[in-house]
């Protein structure tokens, strides 16, 4: 497959919930998790999602692995369009979630929860599956004792491990990873980034890295996009993201990595509120009640009379550069 052909496409992806309000719910409102999403995944890249908690992203990670369904837009893997229910196979793209305890099941042994997914999909003989689980648990770093104990009788990290290795056993193309080291402590997050770094390039793995962190991200990711309440406002590869973040937005993100120096005095987001009293900064819309125009506007320490009421359209920095502001249209 030539590598200039996207493994998946999304296309003007949205999804809207409705939320019941009103002494007897009778007043339905629109929640617009994820809007007008278009996004490119290459074969063989790892792409970081970023953002604020509540801005949309584990949404769209459902939305890619299926266990949601768009309200509008198309999906394409390898150009052709999905339709739904799923028309391809499970196997193709896996999840790895936040919460390693949450999203194992507790009554199940270590080698039932890694067989399972293979048992479901009839591959191999017993003792092809067994051979397989013994295997994968070696991969990820488990001992073979570990395969005949539950999940409680682990730690995080071994946890995450175990989920890493269930979501591998089908030879997937693509794995969303849901913010998968943010519920660990920092010496095992190491640790769990280096493994998903080897296993990308023992079983030529896509991922859709998840993560408010973006540190994290840096680390792990060639490309990244920044999301913003539901909506995507720059993408660009890591090199130029740090070095050169366009978007106002994008560029706090960055400011808000800490730098482990306490001498070094970090720069201060500034107060774009009128009112003394009250820092608009800091007060997130609602994805229910959303600002017109620009939806950072409220928020943005560099807006101007048109971020108000018009959306603005993608400029292009350079060929692995855009963003979506004002302040880089050409006019």
């Amino acid at each position: 497959m030539n590598s200039t052909t996207p493994l998946l496409s999304l296309k003007n992806i949205s999804k809207i919930y409705t939320v019941k309000k009103g002494l007897l719910n009778k007043k339905r409102l629109e929640l617009k998790a994820v809007k007008d999403i278009n996004l490119d995944i290459y074969p063989g890249e790892t792409i970081g999602l970023v953002g604020e908690s509540g801005c949309g992203k584990s949404t769209l990670g459902k939305i890619i692995c299926g266990l949601e369904r768009p309200t509008q837009g198309q999906i394409f893997w390898y150009g052709q369009e999905l339709s739904w229910p799923r028309k391809f196979s499970p196997r193709d793209i896996q999840m790895i979630f936040q919460d390693p305890f949450s999203s194992l099941n507790p009554r199940q042994k270590v080698k039932d929860i890694i067989a399972e997914p293979l048992k479901i999909n009839k591959i191999g003989t017993p003792k092809d599956i067994r051979d397989k689980v013994l295997e994968l648990a070696t991969q990820v770093g488990l001992s073979p004792e570990h395969l005949n104990r539950y999940p409680h009788e682990f730690s995080g990290g071994q946890r995450q491990r175990i989920a890493i290795a269930r979501a591998i056993s089908l030879n997937p193309r693509l794995i969303v990873c849901d913010e998968p080291v943010s519920a660990l402590d920092v010496s095992v997050q190491a640790q769990i980034l280096k493994l998903l770094k080897r296993l990308q390039t023992e079983f030529n793995l896509t991922y859709l890295f998840i993560s408010h962190d973006l540190a994290v991200v840096k680390y792990l990711c060639q490309r990244i996009a920044v999301m913003y309440l539901g909506g995507l406002v720059e993408i660009a590869s890591k090199k130029e993201l740090y070095s050169s973040p366009k978007h106002p937005y994008t560029q706090a993100l960055i400011k808000a990595i800490p730098i482990p120096d306490p001498e070094i005095q970090t720069a201060t987001i500034p107060n774009t509120s009128t009112d003394t009293n009250t820092n608009t900064y800091f007060e997130l819309p609602s994805p229910i009640n959303p600002p017109s125009g620009c939806s950072f506007h409220p928020r943005c320490p560099q807006k101007m009379d048109i971020c108000t009421h018009k959306k603005p359209s993608w400029a292009t920095i350079s060929p692995n550069h855009r963003v979506r502001c004002f302040l880089y249209e050409k006019p």
